[in-house]
């Protein structure tokens, strides 16, 4: 097993929201992929370098990111792949990777070499694709599911009591350094489901839009800092971070 971590702050934070969720997004920024394409918790990869093959793979999805492991590999065995792969979110715009290259041993190795290579550079890499990628395109995709829409989100019935000028990237960023716990959902999640978990420590809200996004600071319950960036319109993604300094 090898391990590395990655950080992508130079990309939109849309992108970085997204990554959490979607292993296609990630794969889809290395060169050695030449598609990549989920069903279900199926993952199909087709990979072009150093040897072409395709693998497919199982989704696991996590509460801080995903893992896919190998459900059927390239023949023959002898030849090198990605046996498994895993994306854990570290808070902020940094993620922590795990993967396994697996297969016969020479080939092994050279397939490890290119694989530690690209996950070294993934910065450089994302970096000149992320900003090319439509996350709201992706997340109005049939393969996307869809969560039904609430006529009210839970968080507009909160009490509000502005402290915080959420308007400055730099400040978001701050509160965003430390997270303890995302949760993304498409659409508006259920009330039930989220609204008495934020009752309780800090929580960072930010809502995405086709053409904007919207964040949400709470503090134990009460709304404390909130800011429109752009315009409103059908909610496309809600994604919740519990912050550290969170009790």
């Amino acid at each position: 097993m090898m391990s590395t971590q990655i950080e992508v702050g130079r990309c939109p934070p849309s992108f970085v929201d997204y990554l959490i969720l979607e292993p296609c997004l990630f794969l889809g920024i290395l060169p050695v992929v030449s598609s990549c394409e989920i069903s279900g918790d199926s993952v199909s990869v087709k990979f072009s370098r150093p040897v072409d093959h395709a693998c497919e793979y199982k989704l696991w999805q996590e509460p801080r990111g995903w893992k896919i492991e190998l459900r059927k590999g390239p023949e023959p065995k002898t030849s090198a792949y990605l046996g498994w792969l895993r994306l854990y979110y570290l808070g902020g715009a940094f993620f922590k990777l795990e993967y396994e290259v697996a297969g016969g041993f020479f080939a092994k190795r050279e397939l490890a070499k290119v694989y530690s290579t690209l996950f070294s550079n993934y910065t450089a890499l994302a970096e000149g694709r992320c900003r090319k990628v439509d996350i709201a395109d992706r997340l109005r995709s049939p393969r996307v599911p869809r969560v039904e829409v609430e006529e009210k989100p839970f968080w507009e019935t909160m009490p509000v009591d502005i402290k915080v000028d959420l308007s400055l990237a730099l400040v978001r960023a701050e509160y965003l350094r430390e997270v303890e716990l995302v949760h993304a959902s498409d659409g508006l999640p259920k009330a039930h489901y989220l609204a008495s978990k934020v009752k309780s420590g800090e929580w960072m809200v930010v809502v995405v839009y086709p053409n904007g996004r919207e964040y949400i600071l709470i503090s134990n319950g009460v709304v404390v800092g909130r800011y429109l960036e752009g315009a409103k319109g059908t909610v496309v993604q809600s994604v919740f971070y519990k912050l550290r300094t969170s009790k």
